[in-house]
Protein backbone atom coordinates (compact mmCIF):
# COMPACT_ATOMS: atom_id res chain seq x y z
CA UNK A 1 0.00 0.00 0.00
CA UNK A 2 1.26 3.76 -0.91
CA UNK A 3 0.98 4.67 2.72
CA UNK A 4 2.40 1.82 4.29
CA UNK A 5 5.70 2.20 1.80
CA UNK A 6 5.72 5.76 2.64
CA UNK A 7 5.46 5.60 6.26
CA UNK A 8 8.53 2.69 6.12
CA UNK A 9 10.92 5.36 6.60
CA UNK A 10 11.97 6.73 9.84
CA UNK A 11 10.96 10.27 11.19
CA UNK A 12 14.05 12.49 10.06
CA UNK A 13 15.00 15.92 12.52
CA UNK A 14 14.92 18.87 10.56
CA UNK A 15 17.41 20.65 12.94
CA UNK A 16 20.86 17.41 13.03
CA UNK A 17 18.94 15.74 10.10
CA UNK A 18 19.26 12.23 12.00
CA UNK A 19 16.97 9.66 11.91
CA UNK A 20 14.06 8.60 15.08
CA UNK A 21 13.50 12.55 16.11
CA UNK A 22 11.75 15.73 15.42
CA UNK A 23 13.28 19.61 16.18
CA UNK A 24 10.63 19.46 19.38
CA UNK A 25 13.35 16.64 21.11
CA UNK A 26 16.78 17.03 19.78
CA UNK A 27 19.23 17.54 22.59
CA UNK A 28 21.42 19.21 19.58
CA UNK A 29 19.20 22.01 19.55
CA UNK A 30 20.02 22.62 23.17
CA UNK A 31 24.11 22.71 22.44
CA UNK A 32 24.07 25.14 19.72
CA UNK A 33 22.20 27.40 21.90
CA UNK A 34 24.30 27.47 24.53
CA UNK A 35 27.24 27.82 22.38
CA UNK A 36 25.27 30.77 21.01
CA UNK A 37 24.43 32.39 23.95
CA UNK A 38 28.48 32.02 25.25
CA UNK A 39 29.58 33.82 21.58
CA UNK A 40 26.82 36.51 22.67
CA UNK A 41 28.23 37.01 25.84
CA UNK A 42 32.15 37.61 24.23
CA UNK A 43 31.12 39.24 21.25
CA UNK A 44 27.10 40.87 21.69
CA UNK A 45 27.41 42.09 17.72
CA UNK A 46 28.12 38.25 16.57
CA UNK A 47 25.88 37.37 14.10
CA UNK A 48 24.56 33.74 14.45
CA UNK A 49 24.47 31.22 11.44
CA UNK A 50 21.02 30.36 10.37
CA UNK A 51 21.43 26.99 12.48
CA UNK A 52 21.84 29.10 16.14
CA UNK A 53 18.84 31.33 14.95
CA UNK A 54 17.02 28.34 14.00
CA UNK A 55 18.27 26.53 17.73
CA UNK A 56 17.31 29.96 19.14
CA UNK A 57 13.85 30.04 17.98
CA UNK A 58 13.12 26.55 18.96
CA UNK A 59 14.20 27.34 22.10
CA UNK A 60 11.90 30.20 22.85
CA UNK A 61 9.48 27.72 21.31
CA UNK A 62 9.80 25.35 24.08
CA UNK A 63 9.70 27.85 26.59
CA UNK A 64 6.54 29.61 25.43
CA UNK A 65 4.94 25.84 25.25
CA UNK A 66 5.99 25.35 28.62
CA UNK A 67 4.31 28.93 30.29
CA UNK A 68 1.27 27.83 28.00
CA UNK A 69 -2.06 26.43 29.77
CA UNK A 70 -3.06 22.74 28.50
CA UNK A 71 -6.43 22.64 28.13
CA UNK A 72 -8.11 19.46 29.90
CA UNK A 73 -7.92 16.10 28.40
CA UNK A 74 -11.12 14.91 26.49
CA UNK A 75 -12.49 11.43 27.22
CA UNK A 76 -10.32 8.74 25.56
CA UNK A 77 -12.37 7.70 22.11
CA UNK A 78 -12.08 4.76 19.94
CA UNK A 79 -9.39 5.43 17.02
CA UNK A 80 -11.58 3.59 15.25
CA UNK A 81 -15.31 3.70 15.37
CA UNK A 82 -15.47 7.29 18.01
CA UNK A 83 -16.76 5.39 20.99
CA UNK A 84 -16.33 6.60 24.18
CA UNK A 85 -16.59 3.44 26.12
CA UNK A 86 -13.95 1.74 24.67
CA UNK A 87 -10.42 1.64 22.94
CA UNK A 88 -9.69 0.22 19.75
CA UNK A 89 -8.01 -2.69 21.40
CA UNK A 90 -11.19 -3.83 22.35
CA UNK A 91 -13.56 -2.41 19.28
CA UNK A 92 -16.09 -5.12 18.23
CA UNK A 93 -16.60 -2.95 15.06
CA UNK A 94 -12.51 -3.27 14.68
CA UNK A 95 -12.71 -7.05 15.11
CA UNK A 96 -15.80 -7.17 12.35
CA UNK A 97 -14.17 -5.31 10.12
CA UNK A 98 -10.69 -6.75 10.27
CA UNK A 99 -12.23 -10.32 9.79
CA UNK A 100 -14.13 -9.05 6.90
CA UNK A 101 -10.95 -7.59 5.04
CA UNK A 102 -9.16 -11.03 5.83
CA UNK A 103 -12.04 -13.29 4.14
CA UNK A 104 -12.38 -10.73 1.28
CA UNK A 105 -8.32 -10.56 0.87
CA UNK A 106 -8.16 -14.72 1.04
CA UNK A 107 -11.10 -14.76 -1.66
CA UNK A 108 -9.41 -11.92 -4.23
CA UNK A 109 -5.73 -13.54 -4.08
CA UNK A 110 -7.22 -17.14 -5.10
CA UNK A 111 -9.06 -15.42 -7.78
CA UNK A 112 -5.64 -13.29 -8.69
CA UNK A 113 -4.25 -16.72 -8.97
CA UNK A 114 -6.44 -17.96 -11.46
CA UNK A 115 -5.88 -15.08 -13.77
CA UNK A 116 -2.09 -15.71 -12.91
CA UNK A 117 -2.19 -18.82 -14.25
CA UNK A 118 -4.96 -18.05 -17.41
CA UNK A 119 -2.35 -15.18 -18.17
CA UNK A 120 0.32 -17.06 -18.45
CA UNK A 121 2.14 -15.79 -15.24
CA UNK A 122 2.20 -18.53 -12.42
CA UNK A 123 5.26 -18.60 -10.32
CA UNK A 124 7.81 -20.90 -12.41
CA UNK A 125 6.53 -19.63 -15.79
CA UNK A 126 9.60 -18.34 -18.31
CA UNK A 127 8.77 -14.96 -19.26
CA UNK A 128 10.71 -12.72 -22.11
CA UNK A 129 12.43 -9.81 -21.07
CA UNK A 130 12.67 -7.13 -24.06
CA UNK A 131 15.82 -4.86 -25.40
CA UNK A 132 16.29 -1.94 -22.91
CA UNK A 133 15.05 -3.67 -19.96
CA UNK A 134 18.43 -5.65 -18.25
CA UNK A 135 20.32 -4.94 -21.31
CA UNK A 136 20.32 -2.20 -23.98
CA UNK A 137 21.23 -4.79 -27.03
CA UNK A 138 19.56 -7.78 -26.57
CA UNK A 139 16.27 -9.34 -24.54
CA UNK A 140 16.54 -11.56 -21.92
CA UNK A 141 14.79 -14.70 -20.30
CA UNK A 142 13.66 -14.62 -16.85
CA UNK A 143 11.71 -16.90 -14.68
CA UNK A 144 8.56 -15.93 -12.43
CA UNK A 145 9.91 -16.66 -8.74
CA UNK A 146 7.27 -14.63 -6.39
CA UNK A 147 4.68 -12.24 -5.97
CA UNK A 148 5.73 -9.65 -3.62
CA UNK A 149 3.08 -10.79 -0.90
CA UNK A 150 2.30 -7.43 0.35
CA UNK A 151 1.30 -5.61 -2.45
CA UNK A 152 -0.50 -8.30 -3.54
CA UNK A 153 -4.22 -7.82 -2.03
CA UNK A 154 -7.74 -7.10 -2.34
CA UNK A 155 -6.71 -3.17 -1.93
CA UNK A 156 -4.84 -3.41 -5.50
CA UNK A 157 -8.44 -3.02 -6.48
CA UNK A 158 -9.14 -0.20 -4.67
CA UNK A 159 -10.79 2.80 -7.12
CA UNK A 160 -8.70 5.40 -5.87
CA UNK A 161 -5.56 4.99 -7.28
CA UNK A 162 -4.43 7.77 -5.73
CA UNK A 163 -5.61 7.10 -1.75
CA UNK A 164 -2.68 5.55 0.11
CA UNK A 165 -4.38 2.21 0.65
CA UNK A 166 -3.72 1.48 -3.01
CA UNK A 167 -1.79 -1.21 -3.20
CA UNK A 168 0.43 -1.73 -6.60
CA UNK A 169 1.28 -4.75 -7.64
CA UNK A 170 4.43 -6.55 -8.42
CA UNK A 171 6.42 -9.69 -9.72
CA UNK A 172 9.70 -10.67 -8.55
CA UNK A 173 11.80 -11.76 -11.62
CA UNK A 174 14.85 -13.57 -12.15
CA UNK A 175 17.07 -13.17 -15.48
CA UNK A 176 20.97 -13.18 -16.01
CA UNK A 177 21.16 -14.24 -12.47
CA UNK A 178 19.78 -10.80 -11.05
CA UNK A 179 16.23 -10.66 -9.49
CA UNK A 180 14.23 -7.55 -10.60
CA UNK A 181 10.67 -6.42 -9.65
CA UNK A 182 8.59 -5.83 -11.92
CA UNK A 183 5.08 -3.28 -11.95
CA UNK A 184 2.25 -5.88 -12.65
CA UNK A 185 1.26 -3.19 -15.79
CA UNK A 186 4.14 -4.61 -17.57
CA UNK A 187 3.05 -7.98 -18.21
CA UNK A 188 1.03 -8.40 -21.38
CA UNK A 189 -2.04 -9.52 -21.38
CA UNK A 190 -2.19 -9.37 -17.26
CA UNK A 191 -0.94 -6.52 -16.35
CA UNK A 192 -3.66 -4.58 -18.36
CA UNK A 193 -5.98 -5.34 -15.25
CA UNK A 194 -3.13 -3.20 -13.47
CA UNK A 195 -2.37 -1.15 -16.22
CA UNK A 196 -0.31 2.25 -14.93
CA UNK A 197 -0.14 3.71 -18.44
CA UNK A 198 2.94 1.88 -19.65
CA UNK A 199 3.15 0.77 -23.41
CA UNK A 200 6.53 -0.14 -23.25
CA UNK A 201 9.13 -2.35 -22.15
CA UNK A 202 6.21 -5.25 -22.02
CA UNK A 203 7.45 -8.92 -20.10
CA UNK A 204 5.58 -11.39 -22.71
CA UNK A 205 5.13 -15.01 -20.67
CA UNK A 206 6.76 -17.65 -23.38
CA UNK A 207 6.59 -20.66 -21.54
CA UNK A 208 3.63 -20.64 -18.88
CA UNK A 209 3.40 -23.28 -15.28
CA UNK A 210 0.38 -23.71 -13.43
CA UNK A 211 0.62 -22.25 -10.14
CA UNK A 212 -0.44 -23.28 -6.79
CA UNK A 213 0.54 -21.13 -4.19
CA UNK A 214 1.49 -23.14 -0.61
CA UNK A 215 -0.78 -22.17 2.34
CA UNK A 216 1.54 -19.77 3.86
CA UNK A 217 0.72 -17.39 0.62
CA UNK A 218 -2.32 -16.73 2.01
CA UNK A 219 -1.43 -16.69 5.57
CA UNK A 220 -1.15 -12.91 6.33
CA UNK A 221 0.47 -13.36 9.94
CA UNK A 222 3.69 -11.31 8.24
CA UNK A 223 2.29 -9.33 6.12
CA UNK A 224 3.70 -5.99 7.76
CA UNK A 225 1.10 -3.62 5.09
CA UNK A 226 -1.63 -5.15 6.30
CA UNK A 227 -0.75 -4.53 10.27
CA UNK A 228 -0.22 -0.90 9.24
CA UNK A 229 -3.58 -0.70 7.41
CA UNK A 230 -5.59 -2.29 10.27
CA UNK A 231 -3.48 0.28 12.76
CA UNK A 232 -3.89 3.45 10.35
CA UNK A 233 -7.34 3.12 9.02
CA UNK A 234 -11.15 4.56 10.99
CA UNK A 235 -14.32 4.77 10.50
CA UNK A 236 -13.88 8.68 10.08
CA UNK A 237 -11.70 8.31 7.06
CA UNK A 238 -13.30 10.29 4.02
CA UNK A 239 -11.82 6.68 2.05
CA UNK A 240 -13.21 4.52 4.54
CA UNK A 241 -16.46 4.28 2.66
CA UNK A 242 -14.91 3.50 -0.71
CA UNK A 243 -12.61 0.69 0.89
CA UNK A 244 -15.42 -0.72 2.71
CA UNK A 245 -17.91 -1.06 -0.01
CA UNK A 246 -14.48 -2.87 -1.92
CA UNK A 247 -14.41 -5.28 0.91
CA UNK A 248 -18.18 -6.06 0.86
CA UNK A 249 -17.52 -6.76 -2.85
CA UNK A 250 -14.96 -9.34 -2.01
CA UNK A 251 -16.32 -11.16 1.43
CA UNK A 252 -17.94 -14.02 0.32
CA UNK A 253 -19.10 -14.60 4.15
Amino acid sequence: MRGYEWGTGTVRCGFCHNYGHNITTCKHVDTVFQVLCRKLEVEPEYLPTPDERKAFIEVKRREEAKTKQRKPRRKGRCSFCGSESHKRNRCHKMEDFKDRVLRANRAWKEHFVELANKAGYGVGSLVSLPVGFLSDYEPAVGIVVSYTKQKVSVFCELANHHSKYHAVPTVDVMANNELVTIDLGRLKGFGNRFDRGWNYYEVISVSPCEWSPKPEWYDEGDNHALRWFFKDISMKKKSFPLVDGLIKKWDKK
